[in-house]
């Protein structure tokens, strides 16, 4: 028992801090400064108002306290205690995300393009028997990584035919929808209140850079939707230990990670979860969880090569070599620092497609990165703050610049209006104030119950957040990464303020001398953490002061707003 008492906390504090350090440096980001995108995907660095930010924490805190008071939240709270009253207001609010989603998919039409656009193309070659995508040096033959969407989207094919856009906007608009309804469930499985499950819900409806995904054909959202519920199952699966928990589990993961290689980082939370339970209980059907799990990853990787390795009578042995990726993270680009430059392009044909030979000049290309930045800390600091920052810093996580090749249609005003730039800055103000909410009510959730040794479960969202913004450090970057991460945070940041007003309500309720000791031992037992956020806080303050790191967050201010001035002249001039 002792041993597991260790184990236990071990976990809790390493998983607490690291998440902590995480948090809190994006959380100043967001609050100094935004990263726009401008002529497609070149990141802007633009100085944010602090004040602002914090006076919106205020405003959701105050709402929320007056809204809990009144008689409107104990009327609803009485009608949904009615099991078909609640279902019904959280089917209705569900499928407000789904016609969203499908509505933007509907009044864009936007045709994909780059490597969602590519895919399809193959798709409709490799339907008609041409299967020159899987020849040496040919797409699929070094994107290992798409081989399962590219499986996916051959049988969506059959059924509905081939460039069928609108039919996986669809899909992914139900996608969203799931992820949410996903939430909602864990949620319940926590024992919160089902207002509480609402609240997530709505706050879908109000987060538009996931349904502004909706018209992005590249397995983001299904791969998500697939990993989340993935979670729940696993969450269930050491709650009820049913096996059918645990299949279902290995099963969405699985599909997910055959969907979108990103979602390995979620892949790997789970099984770090499942051997902390492990190592607790020492169950041996863990154990088979955790081997099932395995199992399911190296079967994603197979069982699409070898099908496509059967059909096209081609061996698929020259892909991308992972190295490559790496050591583009640690080189400039014209978009941001570690963003898409080509290197892997020019290293995969510099190296005839041997992967070998790429892995060999991607590691020496990241030795020669590593020694400039031991040479030069000023130029690391710089290039791994834009890196981070043109990552989390971005309100709207690139979903405006899901914009391709135009259209099917003739686009209506509105729409035209919202993707111009003028039209992005107004919508990404209001969003970049919601994703500091969400962050703040996050280091509020991990703050008031780091202390709780049963508290570990709900620790797997802040670890996958955690692993994603460590694992792009080193690999590439794209704003749109940062979101199959960040929208973890949603359910948690909701447990952060509703824990938060359950504080402020005992609080009220108690004499002074309680107060005061009840507020002592709220500090006491979580020391530790709150010196460790006064430490990271205060270094990130120092670093990023005015004089100093700050500078570099907001060395494209003035440039920006040259560029919005010349934008509405210019759509003016139209006119």
């Amino acid at each position: 028992m002792r041993l597991k008492c260790v184990i236990r906390n071990l976990y809790r504090y390493v998983s607490v801090s690291a998440a902590l350090a995480v948090l809190l440096l994006i959380t100043v980001y967001n609050a100094k400064m935004t990263s726009y995108l401008v002529k497609w995907e070149v990141t802007y660095y633009v100085r944010d108002s602090i004040f602002i930010n914090l006076l919106s924490v205020c405003f959701v805190v105050i709402f929320l306290q007056l809204f809990r008071c009144s008689k409107m939240y104990a009327a609803l709270k009485d009608k949904i205690e009615n099991d078909n009253y609640f279902s019904k207001i959280k089917i209705i609010l569900l499928l407000i995300i789904f016609f969203l989603a499908a509505f933007w998919a509907i009044s864009t039409q936007f045709i994909p393009g780059v490597d969602e656009g590519e895919i399809q193309q193959f798709v409709s070659d490799f339907m008609r028997k041409d299967y020159s995508m899987f020849a040496p040096g040919g797409y699929m033959c070094r994107s290992a990584d798409n081989r399962g969407l590219f499986l996916f989207e051959c049988f969506v094919s059959l059924i509905f035919g081939n460039k069928n856009y609108l039919v996986y906007e669809l899909i992914n608009s139900f996608a969203v929808s799931m992820i949410y309804k996903q939430f909602s469930e864990m949620l319940e499985g926590y024992g919160f209140h089902r207002i509480i499950q609402l609240s997530v819900i709505l706050i879908g409806i109000l987060f538009f850079p996931l349904t502004g995904y909706s018209i992005m054909v590249y397995g983001n959202l299904m791969g998500m939707a697939l990993g989340i519920t993935a979670i729940k199952y696993e969450l269930l699966y050491f709650q009820k230990y049913r096996w059918r928990d645990a299949c279902w589990s290995a099963f969405f993961i699985t599909s997910a990670v055959l969907l979108k290689s990103n979602m390995l980082i979620y892949l790997i939370g789970i099984s770090l979860y499942a051997l902390l339970q492990l190592v607790l209980h020492k169950k041996r059907n863990i154990l088979c969880f955790i081997v099932v799990l395995l199992l399911g990853y190296e079967m994603q990787t197979a069982i699409p090569t070898c099908i496509f390795e059967k059909i096209t009578g081609y061996e698929l042995n020259s892909p991308y070599s992972y190295w490559s990726f790496i050591a583009m993270g640690f080189q400039e680009s014209d978009l941001a620092p570690g963003w898409w430059n080509e290197y892997i392009h020019t290293n995969y044909w510099d190296s005839d497609g041997d992967t070998q030979m790429q892995a060999k000049l991607a590691k020496e290309s990241i030795r020669n990165s590593m020694n400039e930045f031991a040479d030069d800390p000023s130029y690391a600091f710089s290039f791994f703050t834009k890196k981070i920052a043109s990552m989390w810093a971005n309100p709207t996580f690139q979903c405006f610049a899901t914009v391709r090749k135009g259209s099917n249609i003739e686009v209506p005003i509105w729409v035209s209006a919202l993707l111009s730039y003028p039209g992005q800055f107004i919508v990404v103000k209001f969003f970049n104030s919601l994703e500091f909410i969400i962050l703040i009510g996050v280091i509020m959730e991990l703050i008031i119950h780091c202390h709780e040794n049963d508290y570990i479960d709900r620790l797997i969202f802040p670890i996958i957040v955690t692993g994603g913004v460590i694992f792009h450090i080193f690999w590439e970057a794209k704003a749109r990464y940062a979101l199959l991460y960040f929208v973890l945070l949603i359910p948690y940041a909701v447990m952060g303020y509703i824990d938060l007003l359950d504080k402020m309500r005992g609080l009220q309720a108690m004499s002074e001398n309680t107060l005061m000791k009840t507020g002592c031992a709220f500090c006491i037992r979580r020391i530790y953490f709150m010196v460790l956020c006064g430490v990271l806080l205060s270094t990130y303050c120092y670093c990023y002061s005015d004089n100093r790191g700050g500078k570099i967050l907001a060395e494209n201010t003035e440039e920006y707003s040259v560029y919005l001035e010349e934008e509405v002249r210019h759509i003016i001039e139209l006119k």
